[in-house]
């Protein structure tokens, strides 16, 4: 009898899920699983924790929303807190279980996970199975072996746009194998991991809500009932504003939303309406986040020193007072300042307002950039590891960036991007 575990991992969602759909082949038994692991709330160096209260009230809205699905379907979502390397050995071997399915992770951290979950597992007889679930493109389509992949975004792209198209979407199953008499758990509080509610701040451009459904509402919206996909080219880098640009980062980075289904929703539009830069130009972004996912698993831990990939020495000042003007939008830079207060409040700020408070930080005062992405990790809804501290190194100068020195003059850009003061208007507090 084939008795399957699925782990949920960063892919809280049904729809386009491989490592769900091979779980439920040839399974007699199955059990769906999802780990809050207290580390991810712990604190880091800097005396805050990986996890801030906006990315935690999103993943605990996503994973209600995926245990309220299988609900609807007469199955359930089993949830435990804790370490996942020990309680799913645990589980194995109380509900004797054959096969464990989980998705694929390219970060230091979780790929060591991932072995020492694994090296369990073998010791326990169960067979593991790994399925990429979070990027357009899989590893195995791309043109050269993950040692090989380039360290230009460029010279990504042009190999990767010559192939063809990523696979589509993969359906919602039909229906879904018994589950074994199990204790469910519920859903820890916020506060069980020390954070506090989240009070929404009615200057925010967007609400974010965690959870499949709201996913494809916020993708059926965008392309569909707006169209605002039509005019992202020209909006992408406005500062406020719902539909300036997508949004669908927070829904990617737990896998609420699939790439596939995003570009899939995108062909359907341009067979309709035509296909011009602003659809193109959606689909370019999410290619850089596959870049940088794969471009982590070539470079690993680099991600993480100061000197990035570019083994370039770099003394930076961890200088409190400075941190702290920066956290709290005291810099007397008002574009900084500005983006610097949505962040806090609201736990999301625009991508060109993302890469000048990050320039400040780094070339302006002169601050150590990792502490910088430290912070967007605790405070960012949509933080994910691979874009982060991509795109911190990158502008630091130690990532993927090909030119030697990528600064934001802050004054121009508020001429380029905020020339009303709108922007600062609203969040200089």
């Amino acid at each position: 009898m084939s008795r399957h575990l699925l782990w949920f991992r960063n892919d809280l969602r049904l729809h386009d899920h491989p490592a769900l759909l091979a779980s439920l082949e040839r399974a007699d038994v199955w059990v769906p699983l999802y780990i809050f692991d207290p580390r991810i709330f712990a604190k880091t160096d800097h005396g805050w924790p990986r996890t801030g209260h906006f990315r935690g009230r999103f993943m605990w809205q996503s994973v209600a929303d995926l245990r309220r699905q299988l609900q609807e379907r007469g199955r359930d979502l089993i949830i435990r807190v804790g370490i996942p390397e020990q309680i799913i050995p645990e589980l194995c071997r109380q509900f004797a279980l054959t096969h464990l399915f989980f998705g694929k992770e390219f970060s230091p951290y979780e790929e060591t996970q991932e072995q020492v979950l694994i090296n369990e597992l073998s010791d326990l007889g169960v067979r593991w199975h790994l399925s990429e679930t979070a990027s357009l493109y899989h590893l195995e389509q791309l043109p050269f072996r993950r040692n090989a992949i380039p360290d230009t975004f460029t010279s990504f792209r042009h190999w990767v746009e010559a192939l063809s198209q990523p696979g589509d979407p993969l359906d919602l199953p039909a229906s879904l194998p018994r589950m074994p008499d199990i204790a469910l758990g519920e859903i820890p509080s916020l506060s069980a991991f020390g954070l506090a509610e989240v009070v929404p701040d009615d200057r925010a451009s967007i609400f974010f809500k965690g959870g499949e459904t709201a996913g494809l509402a916020r993708l059926k919206e965008f392309v569909w009932d707006t169209q605002a996909v039509k005019s992202y080219f020209l909006t992408r880098n406005e500062m406020v504003g719902k539909n300036n640009s997508s949004k669908f980062s927070a829904w990617l980075s737990i896998g609420c939303l699939s790439a596939r289904q995003i570009i899939h929703e995108i062909k359907a539009f341009e067979k309709q309406y035509g296909a011009d830069k602003s659809t193109y130009w959606l689909g370019f972004e999410l290619l850089w986040r596959d870049f940088f996912r794969f471009n982590m698993a070539k470079n690993g831990r680099k991600y993480f020193r100061a000197s990035g990939l570019k083994e370039k020495i770099t003394v930076k000042s961890k200088n409190p007072e400075l941190l702290k003007n920066w956290i709290y939008g005291k810099t007397g830079d008002e574009l900084v300042d500005a983006n610097m207060n949505e962040l806090r409040l609201t736990g999301y700020m625009s991508n060109r307002g993302r890469q000048n408070v990050a320039s400040y930080f780094v070339h302006d005062i002169q601050m150590d950039w990792r502490i910088g992405a430290s912070w967007f990790e605790h405070q960012l809804v949509d933080y994910d590891v691979y874009s982060n501290y991509g795109n911190w190194a990158y502008v630091a100068g130690v990532g993927c960036d090909p030119r030697k020195d990528r600064y934001f003059n802050t004054s121009r850009q508020s001429m380029l991007y905020d020339s009303s003061g709108t922007y600062r208007k609203r969040w200089l507090v």
